[in-house]
Protein backbone atom coordinates (compact mmCIF):
# COMPACT_ATOMS: atom_id res chain seq x y z
CA UNK A 1 0.00 0.00 0.00
CA UNK A 2 1.22 2.95 -1.18
CA UNK A 3 2.60 5.77 2.06
CA UNK A 4 0.29 9.45 1.42
CA UNK A 5 1.52 12.61 2.79
CA UNK A 6 -0.86 15.62 3.31
CA UNK A 7 -0.64 18.87 1.30
CA UNK A 8 -2.98 21.44 3.43
CA UNK A 9 -3.43 25.05 1.45
CA UNK A 10 -4.32 27.47 3.97
CA UNK A 11 -4.74 30.43 1.58
CA UNK A 12 -6.44 28.49 -1.18
CA UNK A 13 -8.80 26.53 1.18
CA UNK A 14 -7.94 23.05 0.43
CA UNK A 15 -6.43 19.86 1.47
CA UNK A 16 -5.49 16.99 -0.78
CA UNK A 17 -3.11 13.98 0.04
CA UNK A 18 -0.22 12.97 -2.50
CA UNK A 19 1.92 9.95 -2.72
CA UNK A 20 5.19 10.18 -0.78
CA UNK A 21 6.93 8.95 -3.29
CA UNK A 22 6.20 12.24 -5.44
CA UNK A 23 7.85 15.64 -5.30
CA UNK A 24 5.42 18.64 -4.37
CA UNK A 25 6.06 22.22 -5.98
CA UNK A 26 4.55 25.47 -5.54
CA UNK A 27 3.95 26.59 -8.95
CA UNK A 28 2.65 29.94 -8.45
CA UNK A 29 -0.09 31.43 -5.98
CA UNK A 30 -2.50 29.47 -6.59
CA UNK A 31 -1.22 26.48 -8.21
CA UNK A 32 1.02 23.29 -6.74
CA UNK A 33 2.08 20.26 -8.30
CA UNK A 34 2.95 17.66 -7.38
CA UNK A 35 5.72 15.06 -9.55
CA UNK A 36 6.62 11.41 -9.83
CA UNK A 37 10.55 10.44 -10.29
CA UNK A 38 11.56 9.83 -13.81
CA UNK A 39 11.72 6.15 -14.83
CA UNK A 40 15.00 6.43 -15.90
CA UNK A 41 17.60 8.22 -18.10
CA UNK A 42 15.27 8.14 -21.33
CA UNK A 43 12.15 9.40 -19.32
CA UNK A 44 11.36 13.05 -20.32
CA UNK A 45 8.81 13.76 -18.43
CA UNK A 46 7.62 14.13 -14.67
CA UNK A 47 3.88 12.32 -14.31
CA UNK A 48 2.39 14.48 -12.21
CA UNK A 49 -0.86 16.21 -10.26
CA UNK A 50 -1.15 20.11 -10.14
CA UNK A 51 -4.06 21.54 -8.09
CA UNK A 52 -4.67 24.95 -9.67
CA UNK A 53 -7.51 27.31 -7.75
CA UNK A 54 -9.60 30.27 -9.69
CA UNK A 55 -12.14 32.88 -8.95
CA UNK A 56 -15.05 31.96 -10.67
CA UNK A 57 -18.38 33.90 -11.41
CA UNK A 58 -20.08 31.65 -13.16
CA UNK A 59 -21.45 27.85 -12.57
CA UNK A 60 -19.53 24.78 -13.17
CA UNK A 61 -20.63 23.79 -16.24
CA UNK A 62 -20.13 26.99 -18.11
CA UNK A 63 -16.71 27.01 -17.35
CA UNK A 64 -15.92 23.72 -17.69
CA UNK A 65 -17.17 24.35 -21.34
CA UNK A 66 -14.90 27.66 -21.40
CA UNK A 67 -11.80 25.44 -20.53
CA UNK A 68 -13.06 22.96 -23.01
CA UNK A 69 -13.18 25.27 -25.88
CA UNK A 70 -9.76 27.48 -25.06
CA UNK A 71 -8.21 23.87 -24.53
CA UNK A 72 -9.33 22.62 -27.88
CA UNK A 73 -8.97 26.18 -29.56
CA UNK A 74 -7.62 25.66 -33.42
CA UNK A 75 -4.46 24.60 -34.21
CA UNK A 76 -4.50 22.67 -30.81
CA UNK A 77 -3.48 18.80 -30.64
CA UNK A 78 -6.07 18.25 -27.15
CA UNK A 79 -9.22 16.32 -28.09
CA UNK A 80 -11.32 15.68 -25.85
CA UNK A 81 -11.83 11.92 -25.31
CA UNK A 82 -14.14 12.09 -22.19
CA UNK A 83 -16.51 14.20 -20.15
CA UNK A 84 -18.12 12.85 -16.85
CA UNK A 85 -20.56 14.52 -14.37
CA UNK A 86 -19.33 13.13 -11.04
CA UNK A 87 -18.44 14.22 -7.17
CA UNK A 88 -15.35 15.65 -5.59
CA UNK A 89 -14.89 16.80 -2.08
CA UNK A 90 -18.58 16.07 -1.41
CA UNK A 91 -19.39 18.00 -4.25
CA UNK A 92 -21.08 18.00 -7.54
CA UNK A 93 -17.65 17.79 -10.21
CA UNK A 94 -16.95 17.45 -14.12
CA UNK A 95 -13.74 15.00 -15.25
CA UNK A 96 -12.92 15.38 -18.75
CA UNK A 97 -10.00 13.71 -20.39
CA UNK A 98 -7.49 14.48 -23.18
CA UNK A 99 -4.89 13.35 -25.38
CA UNK A 100 -2.86 15.35 -27.50
CA UNK A 101 0.82 16.44 -27.91
CA UNK A 102 3.04 18.07 -25.41
CA UNK A 103 5.87 20.30 -27.06
CA UNK A 104 7.73 21.71 -28.40
CA UNK A 105 10.67 20.08 -26.15
CA UNK A 106 14.28 19.39 -26.53
CA UNK A 107 15.48 15.44 -26.89
CA UNK A 108 18.89 14.63 -27.52
CA UNK A 109 19.31 17.70 -29.23
CA UNK A 110 16.31 18.41 -31.60
CA UNK A 111 12.72 19.70 -30.72
CA UNK A 112 10.10 17.54 -30.63
CA UNK A 113 6.71 16.70 -29.22
CA UNK A 114 5.86 14.51 -26.61
CA UNK A 115 2.14 12.52 -26.86
CA UNK A 116 0.37 12.91 -23.56
CA UNK A 117 -3.15 12.15 -21.83
CA UNK A 118 -4.89 14.62 -19.24
CA UNK A 119 -7.32 14.01 -16.69
CA UNK A 120 -8.76 16.76 -15.08
CA UNK A 121 -11.63 17.21 -12.43
CA UNK A 122 -13.68 20.51 -11.77
CA UNK A 123 -15.23 21.28 -8.67
CA UNK A 124 -16.67 25.06 -7.33
CA UNK A 125 -17.35 26.21 -4.28
CA UNK A 126 -17.58 29.91 -2.99
CA UNK A 127 -16.76 30.98 -6.29
CA UNK A 128 -13.60 29.33 -6.32
CA UNK A 129 -13.08 26.76 -9.08
CA UNK A 130 -10.77 23.74 -8.11
CA UNK A 131 -9.16 21.64 -11.03
CA UNK A 132 -6.99 19.05 -10.02
CA UNK A 133 -5.19 18.06 -13.62
CA UNK A 134 -3.52 14.88 -13.96
CA UNK A 135 -0.99 14.54 -16.79
CA UNK A 136 1.13 11.85 -18.21
CA UNK A 137 2.84 9.91 -20.82
CA UNK A 138 0.38 7.33 -22.25
CA UNK A 139 2.63 4.67 -21.73
CA UNK A 140 2.38 5.65 -18.08
CA UNK A 141 -1.29 6.88 -17.54
CA UNK A 142 -2.82 3.95 -15.82
CA UNK A 143 0.54 2.87 -14.18
CA UNK A 144 -0.63 6.34 -11.68
CA UNK A 145 -4.11 6.42 -12.43
CA UNK A 146 -5.29 4.71 -9.38
CA UNK A 147 -2.57 6.78 -7.11
CA UNK A 148 -4.04 10.10 -9.32
CA UNK A 149 -8.03 8.59 -7.72
CA UNK A 150 -6.59 8.18 -4.17
CA UNK A 151 -5.46 12.05 -4.52
CA UNK A 152 -8.77 13.29 -5.97
CA UNK A 153 -11.00 11.11 -3.63
CA UNK A 154 -8.60 12.67 -0.95
CA UNK A 155 -9.40 16.02 -1.57
CA UNK A 156 -11.43 18.73 1.18
CA UNK A 157 -12.51 22.43 0.73
CA UNK A 158 -12.44 24.45 3.21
Amino acid sequence: MEKFLSHTDFTNGYRIKYPAAWRKQSLAPTATGFFSSLEGPADMFSDNVNVLVDQAEVTLDEYVINQIAMMTAAGSTLKLTKRTETRAAGLPAITLEFSGQLGPVMKEGQVVTLPMRWMQVYVLKDKRMYCVTYTAEPKSYDKYLGQVKEMVDSLELN
